[in-house]
């Protein structure tokens, strides 16, 4: 069996800017696996919040072992203590292979039924607000819109793009706030608007906070930043009402397949979100497409050099090529 790893840069149709960082491009690789003349390919997108650099899933990946088949592969990325996105590209790679060696599509092979036709949301980046119709112009066709804020900006923002829009809007703080005296008077600003969740108010450490706005919130609040390969079911469910998984989180289908199930327990619900990704990332996230209540799988959709076209999009919605 033979893997190897590919750069590819992504460059971006608009700023990246979140509450924590921004930018105009991004990094990624790809995994090809090979074994008996079947290949699988995979997405790794390297996200900084979750410590991981170009650099080092570089050199994790020049220091793995060598595997005699896609299995044992798979039964090592379970149990070392690998880079998420690594884990996934490895992951998603080496599934794509099994599959392939039992005529079957990566949905069968996992025990999953195919979906179409995906409602996503489209991201608005933080942005100066004269920038805003253009760009909700640009993008009206999609279902939902999911706005990006930090502490500072948040109230105008989220007003100015609800003047703009119509569409049910989603809110990812990206755990831009700093307590819940100032997250509630955000709220109180704007109970009134068509909001649908918010993301992630608080820091993932921060467990104080978000037991502190339980019950005086009127939207879903959902973990993203809170819920990684392993999650604190216990808290979550008490915190929060649903989840946002994302297979560069949590290492791949295996384990994010866990996750959600375990979230379904507790009757929360499941968001399918992404990082900047290509198609091929994005492909891989809509395998677990009829587990999902929500998708935020607009990844692929901000890159101008996409090169995999591997998804279709139209009128908002997505579908495997």
């Amino acid at each position: 069996m033979r893997i190897t790893l590919e750069p590819i840069r992504l460059d971006l149709k608009v700023n990246w800017k979140i509450s924590r960082n921004e930018s105009l491009f991004k990094n990624n690789f790809v995994v090809r696996i090979e074994d008996e003349g079947t290949t699988g390919l995979g997405e790794i997108a390297p996200n900084i919040r979750y410590g991981e650099t170009p650099e080092n899933i570089q050199a994790q990946f020049d220091s793995l072992p060598s595997f005699s088949d896609a299995v044992e592969l798979l039964e090592y990325c379970s149990s070392a203590d690998l880079l998420h996105s690594l884990a996934c590209g490895l992951n998603c790679a080496a599934t794509s292979v099994l599959a392939g060696k039992n005529a079957k599509s990566v949905e069968e092979y996992l025990g999953l039924s195919s979906v179409e036709w995906l409602p996503t949301s489209i991201s608005v980046p933080i942005m100066e607000n004269s920038l805003l119709k253009d760009y909700l112009e640009s993008v009206s066709r999609f279902p939902y819109v999911k706005i990006k804020v930090d502490e500072t900006n948040a109230v105008d923002f989220v007003k100015e793009v609800a003047a703009l829009s119509s569409k049910p809007l989603r809110v990812d703080a990206n755990e831009a706030f700093s307590g819940p005296e100032s997250f509630l008077r955000f709220i109180e600003q704007l109970k009134h608007l068509n909001i649908q969740f918010i993301e992630q108010p608080f820091k993932a450490a921060d467990k104080e906070s978000i037991l502190a706005i339980k019950g005086h919130c009127p939207f879903e609040i959902m973990a993203d930043e809170s819920i990684e390969d392993r999650a604190d079911f216990d808290f979550l469910a008490q915190g929060f009402d649903s989840i946002n998984i994302k297979l560069m989180k949590t290492g791949g289908y295996h384990r994010a397949l866990e996750l959600i199930r375990e979230a379904k327990k507790r009757n929360m619900k499941v968001m399918l979100g992404c990082m900047i990704e290509s198609s091929l990332g994005i492909s891989c996230a809509m395998r677990l497409a009829s587990l999902g209540d929500y998708f935020d799988l607009d990844g692929s959709l901000l890159v101008k050099n996409e090169p995999f076209g591997l998804i279709k999009e139209k009128e908002g919605r997505l579908a495997l090529n």
